[in-house]
């Protein structure tokens, strides 16, 4: 391989690096926020998408907060979702579109739900 071969792979691997630095330190920074700054609700699944490959599925979720309706994404490895379902969502206060479904925590009591806004 060319030197100028080996500078070009070596860019491309510290960008890649640079990158996943980026995305790990601000996962880390909303799981933070919303540990510090919680407000569980109830949100319901929108969409399931399952992925043709091997990567994580993908559960979208929606839930209400201050009278507005927000949005989430969520992986799910290996586990399939029904839409219309509802969850234990963990939200921050400071900034609701951080959020959390956890996807281990069905809600089926009908009281709960519609005292969610649903």
């Amino acid at each position: 391989m060319k030197r100028n071969d080996l500078k070009g792979v070596f860019a491309i691997f510290f960008i890649l690096g640079i990158i996943v630095l980026y995305v790990h330190i601000r996962d880390t920074k909303i799981e933070k926020e919303i540990n510090e700054n919680k407000f569980t609700t109830i949100g319901i699944i929108i969409e399931f998408k399952k992925q043709s490959r091997k990567t994580s599925n993908v559960v979208i979720y929606g839930y209400h907060f201050n009278g507005k309706f927000y949005k989430g994404r969520q992986s799910c490895k290996d586990l399939i979702f029904e839409n219309g379902k509802f969850y234990k969502v963990d939200i921050s206060i400071i900034n609701p579109e951080h959020s959390r479904i956890h996807l281990d925590k069905e809600i089926t009591n009908l009281t709960e739900i519609k005292k969610a806004g649903f």
